[in-house]
């Protein structure tokens, strides 16, 4: 699943924050904003919405750093493609910061699972599920105190993070295989916190004929060997998520 590109907004002390983002044109797509909200010495969990060009956000998840910040998982699948406005809005004053980056190919609507921790060590780890192979797995990761130094651990990189470098947007940096996959992040001794999720890909389609078969295929007709591997497979998505699968005179990649 194809990544377009971050944006960071400034950490700033406001009820209503706006910053724009440009979201790439790949089909399938998937924007999600990494969001911290609080008031030094105090939680403020009280942030109400999240739009991009004025559409609502889903906030997936959060967790608290249990010192003065809430960390939100915020994603709006297939947003319109272009620069617009990610408008952050609160119920009070506080800081807010934000970071946003998008993904093209994501098969659903849904999250196939999600994951959260927090520490008070030089690392955090969250680990999710993964029904099949070739998901994308995306944390969103932060540390308390301005220390520059929140970055991706082993097996994780860094694609987006804010100018202040206590917030970003990870993702695993090899392809995931269907089990689990563990998102890090590292920062001197200090408060962290993530939150992850994984994806679906998009399935893709690409059936190679071989020249005997074209005068089945120009008309518009499948033979019915043919056919019922297509059906098979359409049929039952999952079985062939990353998967090349061979038949007679037929190669599917899916």
């Amino acid at each position: 699943m194809p990544y377009h590109s971050s944006t960071a907004s400034a950490e700033v002390t406001t009820a209503s924050m706006t910053f724009a983002h440009a979201v790439g044109t790949g089909g399938k797509r998937l924007l999600v904003v990494a969001l911290s909200s609080g008031i030094i010495g105090t939680d403020a969990d009280d942030v109400t919405g999240v739009t991009y060009n004025g559409v609502a956000m889903t906030l997936v998840g959060k967790v608290s750093t249990a010192i003065d910040r809430y960390l939100e998982f915020w994603r709006l699948i297939n947003p319109a493609s272009g620069s617009h406005n990610v408008v952050v809005t609160a119920s009070s004053s506080h800081l807010l910061s934000a970071v946003a980056a998008d993904w093209s190919e994501i098969a659903s609507a849904t999250e196939d699972d999600t994951d959260s921790a927090t520490a008070t060590f030089t690392s955090v780890t969250a680990t999710v599920n993964t029904s099949v192979n070739n998901c994308i797995c995306i944390a969103i990761a932060y540390k308390n105190f301005d220390s520059n130094d929140l970055n991706a651990g082993a097996g994780t990189l860094k694609r987006g993070e804010s100018a202040l470098q206590n917030l970003a947007i990870l993702e695993t940096d090899i392809p995931v295989l269907a089990g689990s996959d563990s998102l890090v992040a590292t920062s001197t001794l200090s408060t962290m916190a993530i939150f992850a999720a994984s994806y679906r890909p998009a399935p893709e389609y690409d059936f190679d004929f071989p020249v005997e078969s074209q005068l089945s295929i120009n008309p518009g007709i499948l033979v019915a060997s043919q056919l019922s591997i297509v059906s098979a497979i359409i049929a039952a998505p999952t079985f062939a998520y990353g998967c090349h699968l061979s038949q007679g005179s037929v190669l599917f990649t899916w």
